[in-house]
């Protein structure tokens, strides 16, 4: 098995991530190990190489290939090919799928399961960032797999709105799985390999590049049967997502904003091109009501257990300008006792969440959700660096 991975990193490396040459290769040989063996002049015959890629098939070393394996192993990460019963039969049918997955975390049944991906922008709202927590969590509660890319703005807050509702995530990064991409979201990438998986077609190390991300979204879309667009501006890179997802035959939802707000008209804008408006998670799902991936029998069940509102603005605002007054005993009574540990120990001056972590002894897995939670009722705030203040 080992054997066979090694060749197809190989194919991976010098054909390129995302070329769409990988499955021509594939049907013209059983295996990528079976091309590697050709003479370079028979793999000029195929006609559909250029020449750097044939300087890549001489040049790319199996050495190179065989050191990503040995990093996994030492790393205990998956490698997942096309070739392994573990690769999602639904990814493999998109135009280009990727030759590898590396994988950190349990990768969830995506065939047999309804898979939804939250996209948006980077630089979200206060209201979208709800709305997008609300709605992974609601559709998580729902038996639905949440599908992210890991980024700050809507994406974070699709996975914590999962990691906080019990659900199970994915999120699909543009850089290796190993590389520290946001430290920020560390805790949360964390919480993530309990609760689903961190993804990435590229090996462990690779740094986060511009071009990558677009071409991620590929599998962000791949992935999955919907993917809904929460605040996306004219040029955000979550309407490449939307696009590949109609290329590809998928349902398109959008999340109505503001006319005004230029935050939003990529979402509207998408509506108007006959993505569906949703307001709820509800509308999703009942797109999904007769299918195998959401059983009739449990839908109504699953959706009113799913009913995760976005909490009221005003109330938030009202919250927030008294936060800095309120004590432990005087927060929300539904909220955990994490949350009134963590409220406890911090103040106005931003506290790094190691220190938090050592100053109210709380495990790492637990101290995430409940900043959260306090985040979300506008009573602590994010700072940068992974600190987090009144």
């Amino acid at each position: 098995m080992k054997e066979n991975v090694l060749y197809y990193i190989w194919l991976q490396h010098v054909l390129g991530f995302g070329s769409a040459k990988i499955r021509t290769v594939l049907r013209f040989y059983k295996t990528p190990e079976d091309f590697y063996r050709t003479s370079i002049g028979e793999k000029r015959m195929l006609g559909c190489f250029t020449k750097s890629e044939l300087n890549a098939f001489e040049k790319f070393s199996l050495e190179n290939c065989q050191s990503v394996i040995d990093r996994c192993e030492r790393l205990h990460y998956n490698i997942i090919t096309l070739a392994n019963p573990q690769y999602p039969q639904r990814l493999k049918e998109i135009y280009n799928p990727p030759c590898v997955l590396y994988c950190q975390g349990e990768l969830p049944d995506i065939d047999n399961n309804l898979c939804i991906a939250v996209v948006g922008t980077r630089t979200a709202t206060q209201e979208g960032a709800r709305t997008a927590f609300s709605f992974a969590a609601g559709l998580t509660q729902a038996g639905a797999v949440v599908v992210s890319g890991g980024a700050v703005g809507i994406d974070s807050a699709s996975h914590r709105g999962a990691l906080q509702a019990g659900g199970t995530t994915l999120c699909v990064l543009g850089c290796g799985i190993n590389y520290r991409y946001l430290p920020e979201n560390a805790p949360m990438r964390s919480l993530i390999t309990k609760q689903g998986a961190l993804v990435s077609e590229y090996p462990p190390d690779t740094p986060p590049i511009a071009r990558n991300f677009p071409m991620r979204n590929r599998i962000i879309s791949g992935l999955c049967n919907g993917v809904v667009v929460i605040e996306a501006g004219e040029k955000s890179g979550s309407l490449i997502t939307a696009d590949l997802a109609l290329e590809q035959g998928k349902d398109v939802f959008a999340v109505p904003g503001s006319i005004t707000s230029t935050v939003t008209s990529g979402s509207n804008n998408l509506i108007k091109q006959g993505a569906k408006a949703v307001t709820c998670c509800k509308d999703i799902l009942e797109e999904y009501m007769d299918t195998d991936a959401l059983p009739p029998e449990d839908f109504f069940k699953k959706v009113q257990a799913s009913a995760y509102k976005p909490a009221d603005t005003v109330k938030d605002t009202a919250q927030r300008e008294h936060r800095h007054k309120m004590s432990p005993g005087h927060l929300p009574g539904d909220i955990s006792d994490d949350a009134r540990t963590l409220f406890a120990a911090l103040s106005e001056i931003p506290v790094h969440t190691d220190a938090l972590i050592q100053k109210t002894g709380l495990p790492a897995g637990r101290v995430l959700p409940a900043l959260t939670q306090l985040e979300l009722l506008g009573l602590v705030k994010p700072c940068s660096g992974r600190r987090y203040s009144k």
